[in-house]
């Protein structure tokens, strides 16, 4: 067996010789074996972390990139939910289309408030104050109509002959009292609406007329036309005129508007 030689023939130090890797065969270590008593067992490569340190920017190993959602979650602003089949709305999404509360009324009309161009949201009138309102109104026009009945009737009877026939001036006399029955009914409801935005009985109450469009006082226009609604019809049918009054409690658009509020274009809103 001969002596390793460094390159200048001096002999070389023991051990110092290029060393064979060994051989692989019977008596070779497996990469596979268990290792030695009281040492972990590697991890296998695919699972098992990078050594040395991470290049500059990447997040760490096996975590998604930054500004990514994790791995088996949607990106961000997704549903994680599949499409519901059948044009149904998704878990956790409200239902398409306005939603009805009680009596019909949209959540609009359930908070009690409206909004009113130019005036931001206005608090509209509850159902409580306007009947109580309508009964005060028509306690009020109702006195007033039974004293001119009273002395319309009482000119009739005056004029009346010995066989109880009424006079001509007697009926003249009766036909003015209903005639200003009218007028009184109209001066009560347009011109007070008209000019204030609300009768004596909303006064009592607090609530007045506005228009929709801007939330002003109604103005000589509308206040006719809310009027003239109810009036042509009770000529028609003397409850008709109730159902016309009582019209906003189907109203389903939230506004709370009857039929007479909707001709006219107004809202009746809480004045405190």
């Amino acid at each position: 067996m001969s002596t390793p030689m460094n390159p200048g023939g001096e002999p070389a130090p023991e051990g110092s010789g290029s060393t064979e890797p060994p051989e692989s065969g019977y008596g070779a270590q497996s990469p596979y074996a268990a290792p030695p008593a009281g040492q972990p067992a590697p991890m296998d490569a695919p699972y098992a972390q990078p050594s040395g340190p991470q290049p500059s920017g990447q997040p760490p190993y096996g975590q998604p990139p930054y500004g990514q959602p994790p791995y088996g979650q949607p990106p961000y602003g997704q549903s994680q939910y599949p499409p519901s089949p059948y044009g149904q709305p998704q878990y956790g999404q409200p239902p398409y289309g306005p939603q009805f509360g009680a009596a019909g009324h949209t959540p609009e009309a359930l908070t009690g408030l409206v909004d009113i161009p130019g005036q931001g949201p206005v608090k509209l009138a509850t159902t409580g104050q306007r009947v109580l309102a309508r009964v005060a109104d028509f306690v009020i026009v109702g006195v007033v109509i039974v004293i001119l009945l009273a002395v319309g009737l009482g000119s009739l009877a005056g004029s009346s002959d010995a066989n109880g026939n009424p006079g001509s001036i007697g009926i003249a006399s009766f036909l003015s009292t209903l005639l200003l029955i009218l007028v009184v009914a109209l001066a009560y409801e347009v011109v007070l609406v008209a000019i204030r935005g609300a009768t004596l009985g909303k006064q009592l109450v607090g609530i007045k007329v506005v228009r929709s469009a801007d939330g002003a006082i109604p103005g000589w226009g509308p206040s006719l036309v809310r009027w003239v609604v109810p009036a042509a019809a009770s000529f028609i049918c003397g409850l008709l005129e109730l159902v016309v009054y009582s019209s906003f409690l189907f109203d389903s658009t939230g506004r709370m508007q009857g039929w007479h509020d909707k001709a006219a274009g107004t809202l009746v809103v809480s004045s405190r």
